[in-house]
């Protein structure tokens, strides 16, 4: 799913409406008053405009270290926090910021206008629509005759289809347009005493409305919709419960915007007229965390897993300043498929379980929490299609239906074998990660481990030892290494019916 973007506004162009208290520190920081810098800043830090943003994290950090009475233990420290700490950052940005740090540390000078403001809005990669003319005879032809040369044997032709085509369950911080920056997001949240904002969001939505408010949930649906936004509005308000009381995620303050669209094909259109944005693939769902609202396609009034997964993103954005994005969107997708027991929410399996039991790449677990990247090099991709569209043909010429299909798409193969390629690489990542955080509920440990990474980023700039996101799994699960960890995961995930 992916779409990656970075939302950049340069320390030289700060909107007027973030100067207040941003403006504030930065001066603080050109004057050198660099003690007032630390305490302002965290202060800043942990309030909801101030949360996330690389160039504050980058003035506190630099205000710490040329103030430190040891310079060189502080910067052996900081040194650690980048490495183990912003791992969620942009690769780039975070090249950036240990650049910038490094020459604090070397020669005691600040670059002022070194990283953009705020550029921490949730990060995902771009999956690919399928846009082949594919008939869903084809997906039957590739799955079951790679089925008899021993791949896929655990993925049908609907999980093949699905990552083809990529109906994602969720699409995240599109690039802003137009007055879409952050802090104007932010301040379109409607205040739930604020009847000119609920009247904004309803024409927004559309001139065929009904809406329904709850005590933290706005509603939204066309007057000709089946879904019974009461049963919507219970759910979603047991479930932010859960939430909060298992995650220590505060209540919002204003109204959680729930638009809810009739037809999914139909949510990348409103996204696009909502925000001002273009989006080139289907997602079933969106959340924008700024002004609290998800847009999303569900099929039933109780069947609402997207909302509970973007509501994960919306309230986690208020909660952390960094997350391991593995961490973030196992979580999210782990509730995706869920259902409560007692006033317990617990993940349970779904589809994504069968695009790991179908490893045909190496990308390990240890590799997504190290935060490691794995991309098909053009050598590599046509290898693979090479050997697929080989074993296709072996594999279809053993019925006559088979031979039939390939016969007549043939042609199809090379250019859908393309995009499944691309989209099966998100798809295992977001796999691998959900089924890692299954396995620490079922294991009892997820709780653990949230609640350290959760004391992790509170903490982070209290310049406390830095522990990277293995050694806190070690601590959580009372391991000595990862790998014992690791070793038990594979075992369950052996173990686990698919």
């Amino acid at each position: 799913m992916i779409l990656s973007y970075i939302v950049c506004i340069f320390l030289g162009s700060i909107p007027v409406l973030a100067q207040t208290k941003f403006e504030e520190i930065r001066s603080k920081w050109s004057e050198k008053k660099y003690k007032e810098v630390i305490q302002l800043g965290k202060a800043y830090r942990n309030t909801f405009k101030g949360k996330g943003i690389p160039a504050l994290d980058y003035m506190i950090l630099s205000s710490i270290c040329l103030t430190s009475t040891d310079r060189d233990k502080t910067c052996e420290q900081v040194s650690a926090i980048i490495d183990g700490y912003y791992t969620s950052m942009d690769p780039s940005e975070q090249l950036v910021l240990k650049r910038g740090l490094f020459k604090v540390c070397q020669s005691g000078e600040v670059e002022l206008n070194l990283l953009a403001s705020r550029s921490n809005s949730r990060q995902s990669g771009q999956s690919q629509e399928g846009r082949v003319a594919g008939s869903y005879k084809t997906f039957m032809l590739i799955s079951e005759s790679l089925e008899k040369e021993g791949i896929f044997k655990s993925m049908g032709p609907d999980v093949f289809s699905y990552i083809y085509r990529d109906k994602s369950t969720e699409v995240t911080n599109l690039p802003a347009t137009g007055n879409n920056s952050p802090t104007t997001l932010i301040n379109d949240r409607v205040a739930k005493a604020d009847t000119v904002a609920l009247q904004k969001r309803l024409g927004r939505f559309g001139k065929s409305t009904k809406y329904l408010t709850s005590e933290n949930f706005l509603i939204i649906a066309d007057k000709s919709t089946p879904l019974n936004l009461s049963t919507v509005s219970d759910n979603l308000e047991k479930v932010l419960a859960f939430y909060s009381r298992s995650f220590q995620m505060d209540m919002p303050e204003d109204y959680i915007v729930i638009n809810l669209i009739q037809d999914y094909n139909a949510v990348r259109p409103f996204i696009g007229r909502y925000y001002q944005n273009n989006i080139t693939f289907e997602p079933l769902g969106y959340s924008s965390p700024e002004d609290n609202t998800i847009i999303a396609w569900i099929p039933a009034s109780d069947m609402i897993g997207t909302l509970k997964h973007e509501l994960i993103h919306v309230l986690i954005k208020s909660t952390f300043n960094f997350i391991p994005q593995w961490f973030e969107e196992g979580l999210a997708s782990l509730y995706e498929e869920s259902q409560f027991s007692e006033q317990m929410l617990v993940g349970k399996k779904n589809w994504r379980g069968a695009i790991l039991k179908e490893n045909f790449i190496n990308f390990p677990i240890d590799s997504l929490i190290k935060g490691a990247n794995y991309t098909f090099s053009a050598e590599q991709r046509a290898r693979i299609k090479f050997d697929f569209i080989r074993y296709i043909k072996n594999g279809s010429s053993r019925t006559s239906y088979l031979r039939q299909m390939y016969q007549e798409h043939a042609h199809e193969l090379s250019p859908i074998l393309d995009v499944f390629l691309e989209n099966y690489l998100s798809h295992y990542k977001y796999a691998l990660s959900r089924y890692f955080i299954l396995y620490m509920q079922d294991t009892g440990n997820l709780s653990n481990f949230y609640s350290a990474l959760l004391k992790r980023d509170r903490e982070i700039l209290d310049m406390k030892e830095t522990k990277s996101d293995s050694e806190l799994l070690c601590e959580s699960f009372n391991k000595e290494i990862p790998e014992m960890i690791y070793l038990d995961f594979y075992d369950w995930l052996e173990n686990l019916k698919s």
